[in-house]
């Protein structure tokens, strides 16, 4: 929680201190600033001409959390995840809680792309921040965060601008997968439209996926299309298909083989597949420790994150598709397991119409 001593270094609070009590201007839950004060300060930052970088910040997953193990678990991430972050900004800058798990800061450091970099960079690779383990008397939870980036007067000269360049920055990331930070970059970001870059809807991917594969296509056609509709859409670098038959690892775009398979070596993947239907991991050695046969093609392709899928039906395994993704730490939430069990499925049945025809 943040003190009086702490909020007087700077003259927007020291001035709305001397009518109000602390406790007012703070959010009740994680201490930290409310929303409307946060955004009143940007807004003094501004007006007094003093150069600062704007992050947003939000928690992977973090519905999930509250729908599968209550709100008093959610309450105990987000005060961990305030505590640890207010600590690490100090004097640099100042901590606010903009809505649910979402929260906004304000770095005073160098505006330069490399200085910010290496600010960001120390939450994730701490393990005190995010990509750590937050223990609750229920449940220990491992805690990611996406966060979207740009600085005054560098990329913007007013508030509104400035927050739709990091809210446009921060869904980027979560385009590429979350558990990341981006940094707005005016040549790469500039023509960035949110409306398309927002996570892909599940309705309107089974429609589309559904489309395809009831076309006249040929099998190897419909799942080309479709595949090159996912990489598109959902950035995923590549989609694989690991044969049941004859042990080997195709490229599903290319069509060629670019890996052969051991299952003895690679069995408890496969038993962690056949009993929860799909596999996932967001570190290299997490694959390691299951799959060292696959792992070993994988590293050819430079590939660190995976999410690995059954494609059965009626009792019948044709084998397993593969989502590969090159960035470890990939969180694949749970709307794109849905989309991507969809797609598998649909695999599934055409492989077994086609069979019986």
């Amino acid at each position: 929680m943040y003190t009086i001593e702490e909020l007087e270094r700077y003259d927007y609070f020291k001035e709305l201190l001397k009518d109000n009590k602390i406790e007012y201007l703070l959010d009740s839950l994680t201490g930290v600033i409310q929303r409307q004060y946060m955004i009143e300060f940007v807004k003094h930052l501004i007006d007094n001409k003093i150069e600062f970088t704007m992050a947003i910040l939000d928690l992977d997953s973090f519905k999930q959390i509250n729908d599968n193990y209550g709100h008093d678990v959610g309450d105990i991430v987000l005060v961990d995840v305030a505590n640890s972050l207010k600590e690490y900004i100090g004097d640099q800058g100042i901590l606010g809680r903009y809505g649910g798990d979402e929260f906004i800061f304000i770095y005073f450091g160098p505006s330069d792309y490399d200085s910010i970099h290496d600010f960001y960079a120390t939450i994730y690779d701490n393990k005190k921040i995010l990509r750590k383990i937050v223990k609750t008397p229920s449940v220990s939870l491992f805690i990611t965060g996406t966060i979207g980036s740009s600085s005054y007067p560098k990329d913007a000269t007013d508030y509104d601008t400035l927050f739709k360049l990091s809210d446009k920055t921060l869904y980027r990331g979560k385009q590429k997968g979350r558990n990341c930070f981006i940094i707005y970059v005016k040549e790469k970001h500039e023509h960035l439209v949110i409306e398309n870059i927002r996570p892909l809807d599940l309705f309107d991917a089974f429609v589309h996926l559904k489309r395809t594969f009831d076309t006249n296509l040929s099998v190897k056609n419909k799942i080309i299309t479709s595949t090159s509709y996912l990489t598109s859409e959902m950035r995923i670098n590549k989609i694989l298909f690991l044969s049941k038959e004859n042990d080997k690892l195709f490229d599903l775009v290319t069509n060629k083989v670019i890996g052969q398979i051991d299952f003895q070596k690679d069995k408890k993947m496969i038993k962690i597949i056949e009993e929860k239907s799909n596999f996932h991991a967001s570190l290299r050695d997490e694959i390691y420790q299951v799959a060292p046969s696959l792992c070993t093609s994988l590293d050819k392709l430079n590939i660190q994150s995976v999410l690995i899928i059954k494609i059965d039906i009626f009792g019948k395994n044709y084998g397993y598709i593969m989502y590969a993704e090159e960035r470890g730490a990939r969180i694949w939430e749970s709307q794109e397991k849905a989309i991507l069990s969809i797609f598998s499925r649909f695999i599934a049945e055409a492989f077994y119409t086609n069979s019986s025809n």
